[in-house]
């Protein structure tokens, strides 16, 4: 029988989607909603396209203008794009290009390449050489994008929860808006953990809320030369990192605390009055200065779990802080070890930033044929814990023929590591692929890059 709450990660973030609060809304120019999530439908302001156009350069008719057999038609006027259209006289053609409005009177654009020009007649027109059947091979609406055919006055151009991109901005643009209505971006706090952690350069502090005392930060080591037993912090600034790359996260800089009970969920509590998340690393499992899942339990935190069945990363610690709002905030724990913390940031603690910066639904994951180990030992059972596997792999970027398998997925390497403090591996990673249980460690598996 399972010792764990939940039999997988998938399962722990949607019990803990359930419990956590998203952030809310605000104005911000288009350049700054970029990465960040709509909260209201920006509406088209007009039909679009807004009149008639020509998607062709060539000559605007109407249906009676055209010749019943090979003739020619005088050319009276253009239309531009970006100007009024000319006025239309009738047995005649219009010259137009691309993305101008077709004159009244004209249902149709012949392209260029189909009739033949010739020189200017007596009066200075232009004249073209309509050949036979051209009435049927170009029908009424050839050429020609209608009004209103993208969408009506009033219709959504992307709707609540969609991603800003380049091409929500072109659409929005396009509708004359300056600004959009968007989640704000989620506050992070990064808190490191341990008297044993050395930080260089020298962090911050970050003032207690009424009060003239600094939260801790860890020894500086200088210039001095570092002992061999003294632990410099990898975690801060790695988790830091990989937090600052969604554009939906503001990640303040790390802090960080020693092992002082009283201390530690003072500093807890600061940070989450500022920020809507705090993701601490070590001080989760169950020594003795292990001391995170009381200290967010002395600040009202509710547990959600602690331990899930994932290698590395067993320890990981989840809670939720409720806030003056009502909205949960999230306390998520991740262990002391670099690549446990780095790989459990990316799986869990990203999908639950995710919802609380107001995403729908889970990231996408891509999917690569992971190659066998070089070792056999690496794709062992899993022993007497069924535990899901996160393998930090490189992918293969040759761009030859053996950079992609059959079915046209990118090839995975496993890193040769030793451990879960191993960051000389992890520097050679790309990401990881997740194991299920009892599942062999090659073939096709979820990737995630850091």
């Amino acid at each position: 029988m399972s010792t764990f709450a939940f039999d997988s990660p998938a399962a722990a973030i949607d019990a803990c989607r359930a419990a956590l609060g998203t952030v809310g809304t605000k104005e911000v120019p288009l350049a700054e909603a970029v990465g960040r999530l709509l909260a209201l439908a920006p509406t088209l302001d007009r039909d679009s396209p807004a009149c008639d156009l020509s998607a062709m350069d060539g000559y605007a008719v109407g249906a009676p203008d055209l010749p019943s057999g090979t003739g020619s038609l005088s050319v009276l006027g253009a239309a531009a794009a970006g100007s009024p259209p000319p006025e239309h006289v009738a047995g005649s053609a219009v010259r137009i290009f691309t993305g101008a409005p077709v004159p009244a009177g004209c249902d149709r654009v012949i392209r260029q390449e189909q009739v033949r020009r010739e020189g200017r007649g007596r009066a200075g027109t232009e004249r073209i050489v309509v050949p036979a059947g051209l009435a049927t091979a170009v029908p009424a609406g050839a050429n020609v994008r209608r009004r209103g055919e993208n969408g009506r006055a009033g219709d959504p151009i992307a709707e609540p929860g969609t991603l800003v991109n380049a091409a929500v901005v072109a659409a929005a643009a396009a509708c004359g808006l300056s600004t959009l209505t968007v989640r704000r971006r989620v506050r992070v706090a990064v808190l490191v953990t341990g008297e044993e952690v050395r930080a260089a350069p020298f962090p911050a502090a970050v003032p207690l809320r009424n009060a003239d005392a600094r939260l801790p930060v860890p020894m500086e080591m200088g210039s001095r030369e570092l002992a061999p037993w003294e632990v410099r912090d990898a975690n801060g600034p790695a988790v830091a990192a990989l937090l600052a790359r969604r554009p939906y996260l503001r990640v303040s800089p790390p802090a960080y605390v020693g092992d002082d009970p009283t201390l530690l969920a003072q500093t807890l509590a600061v940070l989450l009055d500022r920020h809507d998340a705090v993701v601490t690393t070590g001080g989760v499992s169950v020594g003795d200065y292990d001391l995170v899942p009381d200290a967010v339990r002395a600040i009202g935190g509710r547990p959600l779990f602690h331990g899930l069945p994932i290698r590395p990363g067993k320890p990981v610690f989840a809670a939720v802080v409720e806030s003056g709002t009502g909205a949960g905030r999230l306390a998520l724990g991740l262990p002391g070890n670099p690549v446990a913390a780095l790989c459990v940031a990316r799986r869990i603690g990203i999908e639950l930033l995710r919802h609380v910066a107001g995403f729908p639904g889970p990231e996408p994951t891509a999917l690569v044929e992971a190659l066998p180990p070089d070792d056999p030992a690496d794709g062992r059972a899993d022993g007497p814990l069924p535990l899901w596997r996160f393998r930090p792999v490189r992918l293969d970027v040759r761009g030859d023929e053996n950079a992609e398998t059959a079915g046209g997925l990118p090839v995975a390497t496993a890193v040769d590591g030793r451990g879960a403090s191993d960051t000389v591996a992890l520097a050679r990673s790309d990401g990881f692929v997740e194991v299920p249980p009892g599942a062999a460690t090659a073939g096709r598996l979820p990737y995630r890059a850091w």
